[in-house]
């Protein structure tokens, strides 16, 4: 018996199934030239930027106050969660007066388009309309009919004979015919619900008026109004052959003067997908519009569903292929025009209604009779994108726009992952590289010196190591070889080496929950008090104020690092075994070197674990908050100071002189017997053994691989 999954899927065909994954890391660098509020174009901007897929944002910046040239440097990375068709980055001025931002310009990228830009590139922002924020698609059948076919093809009402001459009732099952009939006219198009009651409800007591009604309702439907033709008329049409829709549309004027094929055109509006909200509502509906070579058109729509970006219509409607010309017209030189034009057109039902995106056919280059598919949605023929604008996208070019211009970096990325069982023997060969002597020959140590980004290679690496529990004595088999080709102990993993991205990936993956217990509280204080913290004399005015701010950050900075240097109990058991590994090794090849057995553990945990987490606490999962540019001032600060603290246990480094002056003072109050205490207490204590030690702390999982 085959097992069947949640989704209704046979699960042993799930295991051979392709798995595509895509990631998307963008840095936005900075903005230039965005226009000023007054008309002048002088006074400045609050800024921040949006990062959507469609209209999903998925991140924001913090805001850069007072400025129309804003700095960013933010950067984001993520694994693409769901299909798209467009990156936008929209540009936005916080209003705090009126409490509504207003969106200044935004840039998009189609998904296929990222690829394009793996350097920094200025982009042009472009103004956000309708016809800009459209997405979504719609799910439309379209087909020609010969409604002198469809005369016959439909189910034929009741016979008068069916009917008891002496009750007027229905004989038998003939009234069950009936409903049949009103049923099956109903799906076929050509009568309503409503008519289809009526003609139930009179049938016992009117038979004679049920029929005739049923009759001309479908003469009406059938001829749109028009005279029923003559029998003969029918009959000699049969006759000839019946083209397809291919020859129709090859040349239509001519089947249709013949009054030979199809004479109607049938357009079924079934559904849309994935909509766009406008303030957040969304109450759609379709307006379809048949145009005609003559310059007529007809327009037909959909009633409107409310509270939804999913409707569904299932609307049908029908056309003549053929008009004629508009008698109004007085300079019209056509007697008739044929349908080459269906537009579907999908609108927000408000006051005034609101674009939402339209799809255009044109019907000589749509051959396929029936056609049903999915068609995405577009901007407004004649709208901002189809009048000559650069389209979205485009890099800045001479002349920029006159709405500023955004300079970004995009790395996009898409993988297809097969079954396990396609990587077994890779798989074994990465794993036999802890075994390999020398390292040097192994599958893992020439991985890492022939890829251009040692990251890409250590991301995957630590995952399997880890996976296996042979994280540990890979690292301290490619330590060992790294460090024994050193004469200098201060460059120690100072160069972004395959093993110190390997470490780096592992501190991240393992550290997570840890790195939160210890920083997340501090930072919390630091985002909500919002107390000024620059020391700089050249940024703060009145100088006075530098005493004062000092203080704050002093407090901050003990507040930290007294969080980190008690935090030794907690450390993850897989973190404190690789310190160890590192320690040895840097001793066992620098054996008079007393300070490098804590410089190799402080140079991963002070300057590449807590200081980066500290900078930007929103990319390491400390802060969803938006970070203002005073309270990412004193961040920075802190970090500084923290990567100067774990210096320390250097006596060479302890004595350096502070690169900016204005830092000196608060150097030294943390360059203090005390403090170089705790630091190497702390270093001594996490790059210790764990084999018998903190039996009691439960380790928390390590995620590798979320869903």
């Amino acid at each position: 018996m085959k097992e069947i999954n949640s989704n209704g899927f046979n699960m042993a065909d799930d295991t051979r199934k392709v798995r595509v994954e895509e990631r998307l890391k963008i840095k936005i660098g900075e903005a230039k030239n965005l226009p000023g509020r007054s008309h002048g174009g002088s006074c400045h901007r609050d800024i921040y930027c949006v990062l959507s897929l469609d209209q999903e944002e998925i991140f924001r910046t913090s805001t850069m106050e007072r400025t129309l040239n804003p700095f960013f440097g933010e950067e984001f990375q993520f694994e693409v969660p769901r299909r798209f068709r467009y990156l936008s980055i929209y540009v936005f001025d916080r209003d705090k007066h009126l409490k509504q931002d207003k969106v200044l310009g935004k840039v998009a990228i189609k998904r296929e388009d990222l690829h394009l830009y793996k350097k920094d590139h200025w982009f042009a922002l472009r103004p956000v309309d309708a016809d800009s924020e459209v997405q979504g698609k719609a799910h439309i059948e379209l087909s020609l009919e010969d409604s002198r076919k469809r005369l016959r093809m439909e189910p034929k009402p009741p016979d008068p004979a069916d009917y008891d001459s002496n009750t007027s009732k229905l004989k038998g099952n003939n009234l069950v015919r009936l409903s049949e009939y009103c049923k099956e006219s109903m799906k076929f198009g050509s009568c309503s619900s409503s008519t289809s009651k009526k003609l139930l409800s009179s049938a016992a007591t009117e038979p004679s008026l049920a029929l005739s009604r049923s009759e001309s309702l479908k003469d009406r439907a059938q001829w749109g109004g028009r005279n029923k033709p003559p029998m003969h008329a029918m009959s000699e049409s049969d006759a000839l052959p019946s083209p397809t829709a291919a020859d129709y549309w090859s040349d239509p004027e001519r089947h249709c003067a013949a009054r030979v094929g199809p004479d109607t055109l049938r357009l079924r509006v079934l559904e849309c997908s994935e909509l766009t909200t406008k303030n957040g509502q969304c109450d759609p509906f379709a307006l379809v519009t048949l145009l005609y070579s003559n310059g007529r058109k007809v327009e037909k729509r959909t009633k409107p569903r409310k509270k939804t970006v999913n409707p569904q219509f299932d609307d049908i409607f029908r056309f003549d292929l053929v008009m004629d010309a508009d008698p109004k017209d007085k300079d019209s030189s056509q007697t008739a025009g044929v349908a080459c034009e269906a537009r579907v057109s999908v609108w927000h039902d408000a006051a005034t209604p609101v674009f939402l995106g339209e799809v255009r056919l044109q019907l000589r280059q749509t051959a396929p009779s029936p056609l049903r598919a999915w068609f995405f949605l577009t901007s407004r023929a004649g709208g901002a994108l189809s009048r000559g604008a650069t389209p979205p996208g485009t890099r800045l070019s001479a002349g920029s726009s006159t709405l500023g211009s955004l300079r970004l970096l995009l790395q996009y990325t898409v993988d297809h992952v097969f079954p396990l069982d396609h990587y077994r023997k890779l798989e074994d060969l990465f794993l036999r590289s802890v075994h390999q002597k020398p390292i040097t020959a192994s599958a893992v140590y020439i991985l890492g010196e022939i890829v251009s980004s040692k990251n890409d290679a250590a991301q995957p690496l630590v995952r399997l190591f880890t996976h296996h529990d042979l994280i540990v004595p890979i690292v301290k088999e490619l330590a060992d070889s790294e460090i024994s080709a050193l004469t200098d102990a201060t460059t120690i993993f100072r160069g972004n080496t395959l093993v110190s991205k390997m470490m780096d990936e592992t501190m991240r993956l393992t550290g997570a929950s840890y790195l939160r217990g210890v920083l997340r509280p501090t930072l919390a204080a630091v985002l909500a008090e919002r107390r000024p913290c620059e020391i700089d004399p050249a940024r703060v005015k009145p100088s006075a104020a530098i005493s004062t701010n000092l203080a704050n950050l002093k407090d901050y900075v003990e507040r930290v690092f007294s969080a980190i240097t008690s935090s030794y109990e907690s450390c993850p058991a897989a973190m404190c075994r690789l310190f160890d590994a590192l320690r040895q090794c840097a001793a066992r090849h620098f054996p008079r070197n007393a300070e490098v057995r804590y410089s190799v553990v402080s140079g991963f945990i002070f300057l590449r674990f807590f200081a980066p987490a500290i900078l930007g606490p929103r990319l390491f999962d400390l802060t969803t908050e938006q970070i203002d540019p005073q309270t990412n001032r004193t961040l920075t600060l802190i970090s500084k100071t923290i990567q100067s603290l774990g210096n320390l246990v250097s006596s060479r480094s302890a004595q350096q002189v502070c690169k900016e002056e204005y830092m000196a003072e608060l150097y030294r109050s943390f360059c203090t017997p005390r403090h170089v205490q705790a630091i190497r207490q702390f270093l001594e204590i996490i790059s210790t053994s764990t084999e018998t030690q903190n039996n009691n702390v439960q380790e928390t999982p390590v995620l590798l691989k979320e869903g």
